[in-house]
């Protein structure tokens, strides 16, 4: 029914495009890093400083001269012309989401209910009287929904849901009795 589903489980997704570019020289200016000094190979943005780039979110080297960009929207080639130089190359871009959904959850800039993880345990049979197994050497066959991808309302990435799924077998094992906790 409605309402079983948390609100951080419900949240819109964002759009999100990744652009490279070779023949790229970053305007050390631009973002106020100093020339003499090694310039970072990753930039990431807080969201005032993705707002006011442009919707730009992280900028990383790849290469030498050869740039990843990962942005809310698609870069003009103003933006990149300023960002590496009018000699830069746009290469690919490639729009993950846009109108047929997202491609990873809105954080919202971290504010509210958007930076916390949703519990991997939706719903639990066993609180509501419900089993699979009549006997009496219930192997925790109770009916039970997991959501493997819980942290991705915090933070998302392929890693986390890779945790995530390990998380959830080892909650499922445990509820099978087919492993223990490790006791101290």
């Amino acid at each position: 029914g409605s309402g079983v589903l948390p609100d951080s489980a419900k949240r819109p997704y964002t759009q999100v495009v990744t652009t490279i570019i070779s023949n790229a020289i970053l305007n050390h200016d631009y973002f106020s890093i100093n020339q003499s000094k090694d310039v970072p190979r990753q930039i990431l943005m807080t969201e005032n400083g993705k707002n006011e780039m442009g919707g730009i979110s992280s900028i990383g080297q790849i290469t030498k001269n050869v740039y990843k960009v990962f942005s809310s929207n698609e870069l003009s080639k103003d933006q990149i012309y300023v960002i590496f130089g009018s000699d830069a190359i746009i290469e690919y871009v490639k729009v993950w989401g846009g109108t047929y959904g997202g491609a990873t959850p809105d954080f919202n800039g971290g504010l509210g209910d958007s930076s916390f993880a949703t519990n991997f345990l939706l719903y639990d049979g066993d609180h509501h009287g419900i089993s699979n197994n009549d006997d009496e050497d219930d192997q925790g066959g109770s009916s039970a929904l997991y959501y493997v991808n819980s942290m991705e309302a915090a933070v998302s990435a392929i890693e986390i849901s890779a945790i995530g799924a390990k998380a959830v077998a080892k909650l499922v094992a445990f509820r099978l009795k087919r492993l223990s906790p490790i006791e101290n």
